[in-house]
């Protein structure tokens, strides 16, 4: 993205949202600086046209070309009858700087097109602690897309979580400055970026899947903006706990048709995300 651009998403974002939206959101385009992605003239102009909506703080760190990718077995898609069961301590793919990223084995079946409902009932399964604060907003304007957020409490008081899905295709350039990456084979590259000046995603975790998957996780040290202010709060996940949950192959722009129907009996009230 030139630097021209990028002034004039910020005066655009300034000019639209209330300080606290877009703080988060110029963070997020200061954190695709990071990412450098290579971007299609068409692309970036309909980005300028879609920032009014929330999930722009996302939706700024995706890039598309005309690249293609080709998804590895673990995270094809495979019928109900070749389900395997899920395993307690899958072997790790990777282990690097006291990490490890290993998929766990999950049963799979029929997929449909995915719910924001469905990415909250599949967070609060692999999320730790007790859950609350559930809410939705605006994805990509793509089928499937999703942007989440929930708050975790581990018995010290309440952090939040937010996580976008959505659809990418082309190719990564180098990690970028700040940045610490990890390419995990058969599955695609992890992303840490800490950006302290922002207490909705002080610690960014991403993963960019082989098969055209992206997920971004926030861990914020504040909760959402309550039209005064954002309460303090926690970040109540290692980068351990937050590499486990954006593994887990069952997030994508489709998703497994039990979550969805079950996130949208549990979840489909929800409010929405009203700030930043």
């Amino acid at each position: 993205m030139t630097h021209g651009m990028r002034q004039l998403l910020t005066q655009e974002l300034a000019e639209e949202y209330s300080p606290p939206i877009g703080d988060l959101v110029r963070a997020a385009i200061d954190q695709g600086e990071h990412l450098r992605y290579r971007r299609r003239v068409g692309v970036v102009a309909g980005a300028v046209a879609a920032v009014v909506t929330l999930a722009v703080a996302f939706g700024l760190l995706l890039s598309v070309t005309d690249g293609t990718s080709s998804a590895p077995d673990r995270y094809a898609v495979q019928p109900a009858e070749s389900a395997v069961q899920p395993s307690p301590s899958p072997s790790p793919l990777l282990a690097k700087d006291g990490l490890t990223f290993a998929v766990p084995a999950v049963s799979s079946g029929p997929t449909v097109v995915a719910t924001w409902a469905a990415s909250l009932e599949l967070l609060d399964r692999l999320l730790p602690g007790t859950h609350s604060g559930q809410a939705w907003g605006e994805g990509e304007a793509t089928p499937g897309s999703t942007f989440v957020q929930t708050y975790v409490d581990k018995g010290q008081g309440p952090g939040m979580i937010r996580l976008g899905v959505a659809a990418f295709s082309g190719s990564l350039d180098e990690c970028g400055r700040g940045q610490r990456c990890y390419e995990v084979p058969g599955v695609g590259r992890v992303a840490i970026d800490e950006l302290p000046e922002n207490c909705v995603q002080s610690k960014v975790v991403s993963l960019f899947r082989d098969d055209g998957v992206y997920l971004q996780l926030n861990l914020g040290t504040c909760l959402a903006w309550d039209g005064t202010r954002n309460p303090e709060g926690r970040m109540v996940l290692t980068e351990q706990e937050a590499i486990d949950v954006v593994l887990d192959p069952r997030w994508g722009v489709r998703m497994p048709t039990d979550l969805v129907s079950i996130g949208a009996a549990k979840f489909g009230s929800a409010p929405k995300i009203s700030g930043g």
